[in-house]
């Protein structure tokens, strides 16, 4: 909304440095810093505890741990695979069969060593 209000009004911000003027309209006009920075604002702002304000359950919902490596022995084990942020919509359970996947970088079955 305001980048569009910045476009409606270009001149709107006179600070009398035309330098101050171009960065203040181009930071203003993007979209994703100025919603970061409501954001930012109102999640520091707004009153109650992580679990009321569901801190908690997004920090499960990211947690980035794969309980079908057995910690032991280092191996893929039988158990049912859990869902993850970066799980690819198919073909996880196929993925998780096999060993060689957890060496690959960029499937979401890698594991660091």
């Amino acid at each position: 909304v305001l980048s569009k209000w910045l476009i409606k009004y270009p001149d709107i911000i006179q600070t009398g440095s035309a330098t101050v003027d171009g960065v203040l309209t181009v930071l203003l006009s993007t979209t994703i810093l100025v919603g970061g920075a409501l954001g930012c604002f109102l999640d520091n702002i707004i009153p109650g505890n992580a679990k009321e304000r569901g801190l908690e359950d997004w920090a499960k919902e990211m947690e980035l741990i794969d309980p079908t490596i057995d910690k032991k022995t280092n191996e893929m084990s039988n158990v049912e695979y859990v869902w993850n942020t970066f799980d690819f919509p198919f073909g996880m359970n196929l993925l998780t069969r096999w060993k060689w996947t957890s060496y690959v970088p960029f499937l979401p079955t890698y594991k660091r060593l």
